[in-house]
């Protein structure tokens, strides 16, 4: 009885070893797009901007009583010209477009203990839940978190208290869609949220 019990659990090893667990879970796999179910960016987009004001200069301002060395930095300061505290409306508007726009199909897939994503034409993205990163970028230096479960990846991406950025990829165990959640938050307007509901491919 023990060697026949035997002879079936290695019989058993070759098809259990062939289906690894893999790394981004139930959330693996080709997503695509649901409009209807889908925020509309670009009505948000003209709410957001509707009140945002336009960029102030943060002019240059000479200082009463300079010594040699404090007139030289002045000088190199007002070279430099007038230093704007945000975006003009046109260039806010082309960056929060390219970071709201779902792309139509999305793919989800892991390689060892990092998780990739990959949208439309969009550059592949590689995220290590549990590992912080950084990018520098035009906005400056983005401190990048991820975690993951075996539903739910959430990503946040923080240049300062003004400048954040997240996405949230939920699994709906109810219907089997997938829900993103991406929410940016920028000087003069309001955080902005919009969801994106995909079906499997």
């Amino acid at each position: 009885m023990k060697r026949l019990l035997a002879t079936l659990l290695v019989m058993a090893l070759p098809a259990w070893s062939a289906t690894p667990a893999t790394g981004c879970g139930d959330l693996c796999g080709r997503w695509q797009l649901e409009p209807p179910s889908s925020d509309a960016v670009m009505p948000a987009l003209d709410a957001a901007l509707a009140k945002y004001s336009e960029p102030r200069d943060r002019r240059y301002r000479k200082r009463p009583d300079t010594d040699a060395a404090s007139e030289i930095k002045d000088e190199m300061e007002r070279s430099l010209g007038p230093i704007h505290d945000r975006p003009g409306r046109t260039d806010l508007r082309a960056e929060l477009l390219a970071l709201l726009t779902a792309p139509q199909l999305l793919v989800v897939d892991s390689k060892g203990s990092d998780i990739i994503l990959r949208g439309d034409s969009n550059p592949e993205r590689k995220l290590s839940p549990g590992v912080p990163r950084a990018r520098v970028d035009a906005i400056g230096t983005a401190k990048i978190s991820s975690s993951l479960s075996a539903s739910r990846l959430q990503v946040t991406e923080t240049y300062d208290r003004k400048h954040k950025y997240s996405e949230t990829y939920l699994l709906q165990r109810a219907d089997g869609s997938l829900l993103v959640t991406r929410e940016v938050q920028r000087p003069g307007i309001k955080p902005l949220r919009l969801r994106s509901v995909y079906r499997r491919a």
